[in-house]
């Protein structure tokens, strides 16, 4: 087996683990938070709750560790997802932007990309800081050539990553945010145009949570954004990270375990156990992988359409056969393995029709809405415009012949 070997390019105090949502980034956070090598994590600390808690920090204490563990299926954690962020909130209060969480997303606003908010997190921590964070894929070159650190880029295969996704609209709601930010490279802009979206944009976290998710996409826009997203921070993380960390390798091989652990301790991070990695990996249908691949070729053209080359592409293949989950090359060889199979793909394709059924529904409701309203305030126009004309002198003084005409249409009618 081969592995890519990245180059240190930058050894400093803190570590950056960066990653999209559901990639396993949490469990990544955890080994390092349950090591006995003094590192002080922060679990996403540019989560937008960082931003709505500055000025009350007990907001970020609020959530129910089973229930989010059971939702998510995350690792067993027994601590505050943002405890360390609590604990050292003076810090930081007056330094986390609201453009920082998803507005640069991309990186292209400096310089809103959160520098200052990261150095006094850095400052701030009682260890060695470490940083696991699923907003910053995009901006992992700006942020090592100022702060410095060592840089982790976290990656899952796609299909694995997006079905994940579907354990709360959550996901789909801030994918639809990030890709309708004021500031998008052309290959996101292509895409919209392609999926005919209609931005809210400028109008703060509160609203654009409440805009999309009352406006969710279906199957096939929901995977095309994801995947183009899934396109744009691998291609990054594998130009500008210092390891690029495969997540189902890290579930199938002992071996990339030990090689993983090795080049770690090759840049001083120690204590780090990687033998409790089990992540999903689910099996798909000749009819699923249509649905998948189908997508793909349509983000890919518009990948090309912004400038990308054809080898640009291939290196993202070549890297997702290189680190392929062990489970797509198992055959089925029993008549009991075939039957669950075909079960399997029955319920794909009904969570693929209902969720699309679901994101159609909700926009006739929204467009109905919209109407609605439109209509009232035309209503409400109407009654203005009248209101002046029955309160004007001409309305007033042209009253008797009005009567004196009325009469006479109900006398000769």
């Amino acid at each position: 087996m081969s592995f890519i070997k990245k180059p240190s390019l930058f050894m400093s105090k803190p570590v950056f683990i960066h990653s999209m949502f559901r990639a396993g980034s949490t469990y990544l956070f955890n080994v390092f938070r349950k090591s006995e090598s003094g590192y002080w994590c922060y679990e996403e600390p540019t989560h937008e709750l960082a931003f709505l808690a500055q000025d009350n920090p007990e907001l970020l204490l609020q959530f129910d560790l089973k229930k989010m563990n059971d939702l998510l299926r995350h690792p067993q954690i027994n601590i505050q997802y943002f405890q360390e962020l609590y604990d050292v909130w003076p810090a930081w209060k007056d330094k986390i932007t609201e453009p920082s969480v998803y507005d640069n997303y991309f990186g292209l606003l400096d310089p809103e990309i959160g520098i200052d908010y990261w150095i006094s997190l850095i400052t701030a921590a009682k260890g060695r800081p470490v940083m696991q964070e699923c907003r910053t894929a995009l901006r992992i070159n700006d942020i090592r050539n100022r702060i410095g650190g060592y840089h982790i880029f976290l990656w899952r295969n796609p299909w694995d990553q997006w079905m994940s996704y579907k354990v709360a609209e959550y996901f789909d709601t801030v994918n639809q945010i990030i890709i309708n930010g004021p500031c998008i490279p052309d290959e996101v802009t292509i895409l919209k145009k392609r999926l005919k979206m209609i931005p809210c944009i400028g109008q703060g976290l509160e609203k654009g949570f409440s805009y999309f998710a009352e406006r969710p996409l279906d199957s096939s826009e929901s995977y095309l954004v994801f995947y183009m997203l899934w396109c744009l921070t691998l291609r990054h993380g594998s130009l500008f990270s210092d390891l690029l960390l495969n997540i189902d390798q890290l579930t199938d091989s002992a071996e990339y375990q030990l090689y993983t652990k090795r080049l770690l301790l090759e840049n001083d991070i120690a204590g780090i156990d990687f033998s409790e990695c089990r992540i999903f990996q689910g099996y798909y249908s000749d009819m699923d992988k249509e649905f998948f691949m189908v997508l793909e070729k349509e983000v890919h053209e518009c990948l090309f359409l912004s400038g990308w080359s054809d080898e640009d592409v291939m290196k993202l293949s070549d890297l997702r056969k290189q680190y392929e989950p062990a489970i797509r090359s198992v055959s089925l060889d029993s008549d009991r393995e075939r039957i669950l199979a075909q079960q399997i793909e029955r319920l794909l394709s009904l969570e693929r029709f209902y969720e699309s059924k679901s994101a159609h529904k909700s926009r006739e409701i929204m467009d109905l809405q919209v109407k609605v309203e439109e209509s009232d305030m035309k209503v409400l126009a109407t009654e203005a415009i009248l209101r002046e004309v029955y309160n004007s002198p001409s309305w007033r003084i042209t009253a008797p012949l009005r009567f004196v005409f009325g009469s006479l249409k109900k006398i000769f009618n």
